[in-house]
């Protein structure tokens, strides 16, 4: 199972890639080219959600214990492709994302220590 010892470790990377895209977005007109990119890799994120959750269903229904694991991160990166794309509908309009996604992640960043909706809990 190579495959969900790695996809932890792609999560964190996806994570610090996230934050260079929020710093980038609340810029006006650079974070509607950041949302673009936000949204491609809300796609990559469903499309690895939905093969997590078909090999999840594999291993339920053949009875491999890697089913459990596989499900919930086919689940993390199906919510996170979710807040991706909403995120990148709200920096489309320049200047919004100062009003919406910067006191998310002043709050989320300062006073929690980490993000609210996070890859690997």
């Amino acid at each position: 199972m190579f495959a969900l010892e790695v996809l932890p470790e792609l999560a964190e990377k996806l994570e610090i890639f996230e934050k260079g895209l929020n710093f980038i977005g609340y810029v006006p007109i650079a974070g509607t080219f950041s949302s673009n990119v936000r949204r491609v890799l809300a796609v990559a994120e469903m499309v690895t959600a939905v093969a997590l959750g078909v090999f999840a269903a594999g291993c339920f229904f053949t009875g491999n214990p890697m089913g459990a694991p596989a499900a919930y991160l086919a689940a993390k990166f199906a919510v996170h492709s979710a807040a991706n794309e909403f995120r990148s509908y709200l920096e489309t309009i320049p200047g919004v994302s100062l009003w919406t996604c910067l006191p998310y992640d002043l709050i989320s960043y300062a006073c929690l220590g980490g993000r609210i909706i996070s890859y690997i809990v």
